[in-house]
């Protein structure tokens, strides 16, 4: 009798196993059906970030003197393109001295003017010497004033003696920049 239970249940365990495998196939050929007939989706793509440049230069300078006022060193944009420099004596009041050049943005960045500067005229000279830039039409330039990826200004620039009289020529030794910065939301663009 024992032998006859043992039997039968070897016969139940032997009818799950013969359950278990066909449930077990149906479940692997699911699962590859369902990896074959579904789709993967793939992105691809580069991003690219083009490089900036800051290119904020002199070009075309051009002189102008007035009154048979020549220079002893005459204005020139130096190596850098960045300055103009030039050697000057006046002397007589009146005397004026002048030229005329390019401001250009070459860069990618736009560009506001934050200032100039003007060295190499000393306080005493100062008292007696008058100096400014202003644009070819006249306007004077201006803190914020914009100057856009690819704009070229063209500018004026003279220096004169007014009429207070020295003991002696006033020589001098100029160096002119201009001091642009990244320009941001309070920049003023030129009609």
């Amino acid at each position: 009798m024992e032998d006859k239970k043992l039997l039968e249940e070897n016969n139940n365990n032997s009818s799950h196993y013969k359950l278990v495998i066909p449930l077990l196939m149906l479940l692997i050929f699911i699962s590859i059906g369902y990896s074959y007939l579904s789709t993967g989706l793939k992105v691809t793509g580069g991003l690219g970030v083009p490089k900036m440049t800051w290119d904020i230069h002199f070009e075309d300078l051009v002189e102008n003197p007035t009154n048979n006022v020549v220079a002893i060193t005459p204005a020139s944009i130096g190596d850098s393109k960045t300055s103009i420099a030039f050697d000057l004596a006046l002397n007589f009041p009146g005397d004026k001295y002048g030229f005329d050049v390019d401001v250009v943005n070459n860069g990618t960045i736009d560009a506001m003017l934050s200032g100039y500067t003007v060295t190499g005229i000393s306080a005493t000279q100062s008292e007696i010497i008058s100096y400014h830039f202003t644009y070819a039409d006249g306007d004077e330039l201006e803190a914020k004033d914009l100057l856009s990826v690819g704009e070229r200004e063209s500018l004026h620039f003279d220096i004169l003696y007014l009429d207070k009289l020295f003991d002696e020529d006033q020589n001098m030794n100029i160096v002119i920049t201009l001091d642009y910065v990244q320009a941001d939301e309070t920049a003023v663009a030129r009609d």
